[in-house]
């Protein structure tokens, strides 16, 4: 008796399902994480993800650089299949680089309006101050919640 072939439609159904059982064992494991953690971090700092902006008045086409920054490196880290014990910590992480991500976009418009007239930088700088300290305050908590879990080298 001859077997009959399997559709193709079946196969694929098959593969999609042994990826999504799968997707579960991929976690990293405590040094992997943190070694993924550091790159992530280091490229971020290397795109333009420092926020200090060395003493200078940034351009809005900077500002802009480092939200992209913000934004990929939140991208990564989110594709990490973090240990147990810090998927907490790295949700947290991800949602703060996301808002200050998002508020380094209104800075960068703040300084557009502003067009060049330091009263008006400082009134739009005023409007979205305090959101932005709030999400620096968001990224210490994440980064204190990574500390508390043994992480503080991520």
């Amino acid at each position: 008796m001859m077997s009959r072939p399997v559709p193709h439609v079946i196969y694929i159904c098959l593969l999609v399902l042994a990826l999504g059982l799968s997707a579960g064992c991929g976690q990293l494991s405590r040094a992997d994480y943190i070694t993924s953690m550091q790159k992530i971090t280091r490229q971020m700092d290397a795109n333009g993800g420092d926020p200090t902006f060395a003493g200078s008045d940034p351009t809005p086409q900077e500002v802009r650089s480092q939200q992209r920054a913000f934004r990929t490196a939140a991208d990564h880290i989110e594709q990490l299949n973090a240990p147990n014990d810090i998927a907490k910590a790295q949700r947290q992480y991800v949602r703060a680089l996301r808002s200050f991500a998002h508020d380094l976009g209104l800075l960068a418009r703040a300084i557009e309006d502003a067009d060049g007239d330091p009263t008006r930088l400082a009134e739009n700088i005023d409007r979205i101050q305090r959101k932005m300290q709030e999400d620096v305050a968001q990224l210490g908590d994440a980064a204190d919640a990574y500390r508390e879990s043994g992480y503080s080298r991520a």
